[in-house]
Parts: structure tokens; sequence; C-alpha cells
């Protein structure tokens, strides 16, 4: 979306060649360091060289080494309206948000954004929670009188629910919907009245007598679609917001990657407008794509100009530029560089090759690169049997602290999966986990599985059965690039094998002995709400190889979900690969940086980093504060850096 302004800055995209006059560029030429995943960086120490005639030549820094204008287009826009079609949204409401978005999609000024419609709950049904549909509009060019269109011409019915936590899950997925591209900057503003009235409860409307936390469930999958699929997320609430929906709609806005952290109340229909014309505002692109550069480019010798003013690198998103995630062509600007291009002052935006790009007055990065995170592969194994019904306040509690485990920051890097025993009755078993590992999906997966189901009033509790089964169908905790972990939550013990030839201990330990070698996992043991047979989740957890050589007790849901916090800071793992950067990279010196502030090496290995292997140099581990707030889930990129001097821990 442009501003009058703004159109007119961004019709002078200039070219402009230049003949290099020398082979260095003078120290002077002030500009950040490049970083993106994969990118590779030469720059150099500059060799500062100065000319002393007299006569008229008076070659410029840049003019020494910026040899070649790369093109650059505006990064293109996609909008997703995701309205509330509930009942609550029904005549006046209706007819203010028809009007509100009206304006929005036909405002010239936003004429390049696409936009697209899409409803919850799915219009025509009755009662209706079903959000997984085909969007009413899809996200398109010139859709403006199309959507008008469709908002005139329906109107939400009777009896109509908030499908609000199915309607953001629908975008977790690879759908059809034109969002999930990687070459536009992707949106979805959610609109509501209230808050979900659909998660947590039966097909026909009626709560069910365990209510999960929304917000949490909100926030985590916000979070999931802005990471994994580029998709940053809005949300206004709209008329007398309650509580309940306030904190939903927060929840949202806070995960949801945009500069708004709170939801944007609309008391009546001009504040909707206004709400919808500060998000067109605030969406307008501050990201450029460079058009095919010649093979030979080398991305660490760019620099980008405002009407021939170099505009610096920064790495904290506070006010330069850095490379997008997504893609190492993609340029994005932050703070004021940001506000200048929407405020249309800017007539000219350039990008230049040829000369080392600068960081804090350095021009010696020659390659860096994003670290993957280790991964984590955590299976529940929970006991379902009667005696989890007894009291009900034990089922609630370890489904809730299993929902709060899954939507904690310190697991974003983490798959999960989910299994229970007994499958029913009595002593059967699945012939494989309920749900195995798997992406951000899975998390909801296990969410609505523990809403739909209840242990089971006759349930025995087959702890052999269950563990022996992951020997042979492991459901994903097996895979090689990950660390796998099974976490055994129990009330009691086995009631199903028989201990004629061997103790049940015995068993469990074999069992687990087998697990732990076949398959390189970590076993934990949690005995939880009382009465869990110590010999028998012991053996279990001696022989697990967790670390933790005897089972953790809980007695109530605080207690549990303190354990998972322990467990999930036990695998946490602070060792990284580092990928291989080339013959030329300068291995002595190397820098990491965590969300751009730089690690400081330490060779005592107590707070900062060291090599795990000087000699072979393929992975760092991090020590200290640093492997802590990896630990805690406080950091979201890990970069490093080749070629400038080592920070060197004091």
């Amino acid at each position: 979306m442009k501003s009058q302004a703004w159109a007119i800055a961004a019709l002078f995209i200039t070219i402009m060649w230049i003949a290099p006059f020398m082979n260095g560029c003078d120290e002077s030429s002030s500009v950040d360091d490049v970083g993106d995943a994969g990118e590779k960086k030469n720059k150099e120490k500059d060799a500062g060289a100065s000319d002393t005639d007299t006569d008229t030549d008076t070659d410029t820094d840049d003019d020494v080494c910026d040899e070649q204008d790369l093109a650059l287009k505006l990064e293109g826009v996609k909008v997703m309206l995701l309205v509330d079609f509930s009942s609550s949204m029904n005549a006046a409401k209706w007819s203010a948000a028809t009007e509100a978005i009206r304006q929005m999609v036909t405002d010239p000024a936003n004429a390049d954004t696409q936009f697209g419609l899409h409803l919850f709950p799915k219009p025509g049904m009755l009662p209706n929670c079903n959000a997984s549909f085909t969007p009413a509009v899809m996200v398109g060019p010139d859709n403006g009188e199309k959507i008008v269109e469709w908002m005139e011409t329906h109107s939400p019915g009777f009896f109509s629910m908030t499908p609000l936590v199915e309607a953001m899950r629908y975008y977790l997925g690879v759908v059809d919907t034109a969002l999930h591209d990687p070459t536009t900057a992707n949106y979805i503003v959610v609109l509501s009245d209230g808050e979900d009235t659909c998660f947590g409860m039966d097909s026909i409307g009626d709560t069910v007598p365990y209510p999960f936390n929304t917000p949490n469930i909100l926030a985590g999958i916000t979070d999931d679609i802005k990471d994994l699929s580029g998709i940053k997320t809005f949300a206004i609430g709209f008329g007398n917001v309650n509580a309940t929906a306030q904190a939903q709609l927060n929840a949202i806005a806070k995960n949801g990657g945009t500069s708004f952290n709170k939801f944007i109340h609309a008391a009546d229909g001009p504040a909707l407008i206004e709400a919808f014309d500060e998000i067109a505002k605030s969406i307008r692109p501050c990201r450029y794509i460079l058009e095919s550069p010649d093979a030979e480019v080398n991305t660490s010798e760019i620099n980008f100009y405002f009407d021939n003013s170099k505009v610096d690198r920064d790495r904290k998103h506070e006010d330069g530029w850095d490379w997008t995630k997504s893609d190492e062509l993609e340029v994005e600007f932050f703070g004021q560089a940001c506000e200048q291009i929407k405020s249309g002052n800017i007539t000219n935006v350039n990008a230049t090759f040829g000369c080392p790009t600068q960081i804090d007055g350095e021009t010696c990065a020659e390659f860096d690169t994003f670290l993957k995170f280790p991964g984590v592969a955590t299976m529940f194994l929970q006991d379902v049997s009667g005696s989890m019904m007894t009291p009900y306040s034990k089922w609630k509690g370890a489904s809730s602290a299993i929902t709060n485990m899954l939507v904690d920051d310190r697991n974003n890097h983490v798959s999960f999966g989910f299994d229970a025993f007994p499958a029913g009755n009595s002593c059967e078993i699945a012939a494989s986990p309920e749900i195995s590992i798997g992406g951000p999906e899975t998390r909801l997966m296990i969410v609505e599985w523990m809403t739909s189901n209840m242990p089971s009033l006759l349930g025995g509790t087959p702890l052999v059965s269950a563990m022996k089964r992951f020997i042979n169908r492991p459901g994903g905790i097996e895979r090689k690039d990950v660390s796998g972990v099974l976490i055994v939550i129990s009330d009691g013990g086995d009631s199903c094998a028989s201990s004629s030839l061997m103790s049940i201990p015995e068993q469990l330990s074999q069992v687990t002995e087998e697990l732990v070698s076949r398959h390189n996992v970590r076993v934990f043991a949690i005995g939880y709400g009382g009465g869990a047979n110590t010999a028998q989740l012991d053996a279990i957890a001696q022989a697990g190889g967790s670390g933790m050589n005897q089972h953790q007790n809980a007695n109530d849901q605080a207690d549990l979900e303190k354990i998972f916090k322990q467990i999930s800071s036990m695998v946490t793992s602070c060792i990284f690969s580092v990928p291989y950067a080339g013959a030329d990279a300068d291995y002595e010196n190397v820098n990491f940086y965590f969300d751009g502030d730089v690690v400081p090496r330490d060779t005592g290995n107590n707070d900062g980093w060291n090599w795990v292997n000087e000699v072979k140099k393929e992975s760092v581990e991090f020590f200290g504060q640093y492997c802590e707030m990896l630990k805690q889930g406080e950091v979201t990129d890990v970069v490093v850096e080749f070629g400038c001097d080592t920070v060197i821990l004091e």
C-alpha cells in the first residue's frame, strides 16, 4: 500500500553504472555488514588509500569501488481480512464493518495491495464452528469491489458461533490462499467482536468440563504462522469487547510480529475506519527485492542509498537495513529508515555492488549465515487409566500442563508427539502412537485429542506394553536429525503385565534400555497426583539415560509444569553445528551473534562461546548466560560471521 507521496517515491528506483577507479574502498565509506542465511561475504579491511594530488581528481570513496548498480523493485503486499461472521456481528455491526473495509480496499493509496476476505464461521451452516474452508474472496489484485460486493450481499446468520482458534489454525498449513508467498509481505487482519465460542466445546456448542487456556493456544498458533510462513497478524476488537475476548485478541496481537503489541479497539464504525487506516499505513512496504543480479555479485559488497546517502545495515533491526531470512536477495529497512520511505521524502532508493558493506565503521566481514537450532523431538506417553479420573482435577491438571508446555517459548524449536495408554478399556494399546512427531500443527492436534478424550473409568495401566511398542514404532523420536525425548507420565503402575517370570520393574528397565540403545533417545519418568509406583517409574528413569536417575514426583499441575520446564532446559542443546564457510574463510577471526548482539569468545568455557573442537571448528558451544538464554527461549536468531577480529571475553 502507498500514500500519494510514497507512490511518487516508488517511481524513482534508479540505476547507476560507475566504472571502478581502484580495487579498494576507502575506510570512510560507511555501511553496515550483510548477513542472511547462506549469504556469502567477502568484505575486506580497507586499504585506506588516499589521493593526495592537488589536481582535479576528486574521486569519492564510492567512486573507487562501487562498480555496478543493481535493479530494485518494491516488494508486494498481500492482506487477508479474517472477519468474524458470528451472530453478534449482524445488523449495524456488519454494515459498519462493510463500510470500513470498503474504504480500506478501495483507497487509491492501497491500490498495489492485494486483498482477500475470509469469514469465520463458514456461512450457511447453523450452529457452526467450522472455519476450515476456502476464503470467500481469495487474495489477489484488484479485489476491492469483489470484497465489498460479497459483504453487501451477505450477512451473519442467527446462532452462528465464533471459531477463532479454528480460523487461525487454517493458516498454519500451506493452504490455497495465495497468502503463503515468500516473494511478498503477507498479513492477516483479524476482526472480531467477541471471544472464541467453539474451542474446548463439543459438537453442539456445550462447554466441556475441562477448559483450556485459549489465549495461550492463540499465541502459539499466531507465533507459528509468523515464524513458519512469514505471515504477520493484526487484531481488531470491534464494539463492546469483554475481558475474555480482549485476552484472546491481545494474544494474537502480541505474537503477530507487527508493531502493534496489543489489539486495536474500535468502539464504533468511525473508530473501525481509523483502525483499518492505521493498519494500512503501517504495512506500506519497506522491503525491496534485488532483481536477478549477476551470479558473480557478492551480497557482502552491496550497499543501499537514499538519495545518494548511504544507509547502514543494522542487525538489530532498529534503524537501517538487513537481509530478510526468507530470501538473501530481499532487503528490509527498519526504524527511521523505514519511516523515511513511508513518508515519501525519499526520491531514489539505490543498490550498488562493489564496496564492502560496513558495520560500525568496519568492512571486514567475509561470510555470515544463520545457524540452525538443534532439533528436539519430544513424545508424551500419558497414562489415561481410570485412576486419572479420580478426582477429575487430576486429568484436567495433566492436560493443562501439557498444553502450557506446547506453547512455552522454551520449546519453540521442539517438535511434539503424543500417545496415551490404554487405548480404550482394559489393557489395550494402540498399534502406533496417537500423534506422531510433527510440525506446528501437531501441537494443536495434541490439545484437541485431550479436549475430545478422557481417561477410561474401566481402563487398566499397560505401562510395559506401551513402552515396548515404542521400540518398533517410536513415532518420530528416533529420527537422526533430532534429539529424541520420551516423557512418561503415570499416577500408578503397570496393572496388566505378568510378573511370573520377571518383575515389572525389571521388565520396564529392560524395555527402556533397549529403547535407549536402539534409538538413542532419553526417557524421563514422572509420577503424578499421588499413588505412583515408585519402583516401576524409578526403573524407567534409571535406564532412561536422561540425567534424572529417579522419577520426578508431581502432586498437581503446578508441580508438573515445573518438571516440564526442567526437562525443557535439560534437552535444549547449547551446541550448534557451524556450516563450512569455504577454503578462503578466516576461521581465526569469527564472531557469533544472538539477535544482533555479539557473544564474546571464552576459552575458559564459562560465559561466552568456544569451539567444541579447536582443530575441526565444525561446532560451537555457548556457556553461562548465553546458554541460559537459549534454554529460556530468549534467542530468535544465531548468526556466525567470519572475517572480523574476534571479540574476546575480558
